[in-house]
């Protein structure tokens, strides 16, 4: 990651050469691998913002990463580099491009784990809880499962995704955000307790049955795979990404 770029003067976007990279991500990798919430970038984003990020700059720095061709510095900050009040309601949701599907989700995955060193497998997955599932982040909640048995959740916005790219049984009859929520959240769970997230999932789905019977089994079998594929990722790392997720979402190998 380059720290050593100059700021263009008068260029709002070049406050955020550390964390944002003039809106390429991509081009600025770590190749070493390190958690893209560590001390090094919290530490560079206060001096250039002046301030401790926030949980929702925390959400806007793993939003870059996962979707690249949607990153605008300019959205989430002003021209002094605060934040710009609803903005990520207003990306992640209520203006969310009608591209943005299922079908991305595992390139966003891939991108995301490029980030990750050895043996942090378990904050790529709490990342992914926090980014898509609106459960509280790693900072303010270390423990897994007060993330994920926060009475209050989801505690914030999440990503949002259209339904393209799942079988119907899977996204749901009413959940605008084509049941993401609820797949990170199991996934999170799965990472952190293994198979006891599918039995926690289909419990609470049991006690929790409002009539609607298609999206109780949704909740289910979304988070069932969800729960498995979290379970790949702390115990076979994250490497073939893509492979695990057409085997968990699918039941398809992929060569």
């Amino acid at each position: 990651m380059s720290t050593s770029l100059v700021p263009a003067p008068g260029n709002p976007q070049s406050l955020n050469r550390y964390a944002y990279v003039y809106n390429n991500p991509l081009k600025y990798t770590d190749s070493s691998g390190h958690d893209p919430l560590d001390n090094a970038w919290q530490s560079e984003f206060q001096r250039v913002h002046g301030r401790e990020p926030a949980a929702e700059d925390i959400l806007i720095r793993l939003f870059s990463i996962a979707f690249p061709d949607e990153w605008d510095w300019s959205a989430f900050y002003d021209a002094r580099g605060g934040y710009i009040p609803g903005s990520l309601e207003r990306v992640f949701v209520v203006e969310r491009p009608i591209e943005r599907t299922w079908e991305d989700m595992p390139g966003a995955l891939d991108r995301l784990a490029g980030w990750y060193g050895r043996g942090e497998n378990r904050l790529y997955t709490r990342d992914i809880g926090s980014l898509f599932g609106g459960l509280p982040n790693r900072f303010e909640t270390p423990s897994a499962w007060s993330a994920v048995s926060d009475a209050n959740n989801p505690i914030r916005v999440w990503v949002y995704l259209n339904r393209t790219g799942l079988p119907p049984y899977l996204v749901g009859t009413s959940d605008s955000d084509a049941n993401v929520h609820h797949w990170a959240w199991c996934l999170t769970m799965g990472a952190a307790y293994g198979p006891g997230a599918t039995l926690i999932n289909t419990g609470r789905e049991i006690t929790q049955f409002r009539g609607d019977w298609r999206n109780m089994w949704s909740d289910i079998m979304i988070g069932t795979r969800g729960a498995g594929l979290g379970l790949h990722f702390q115990l076979l790392g994250l490497n073939d990404n893509t492979r695990a997720w057409h085997l968990f979402m699918f039941d398809r190998f992929v060569w």
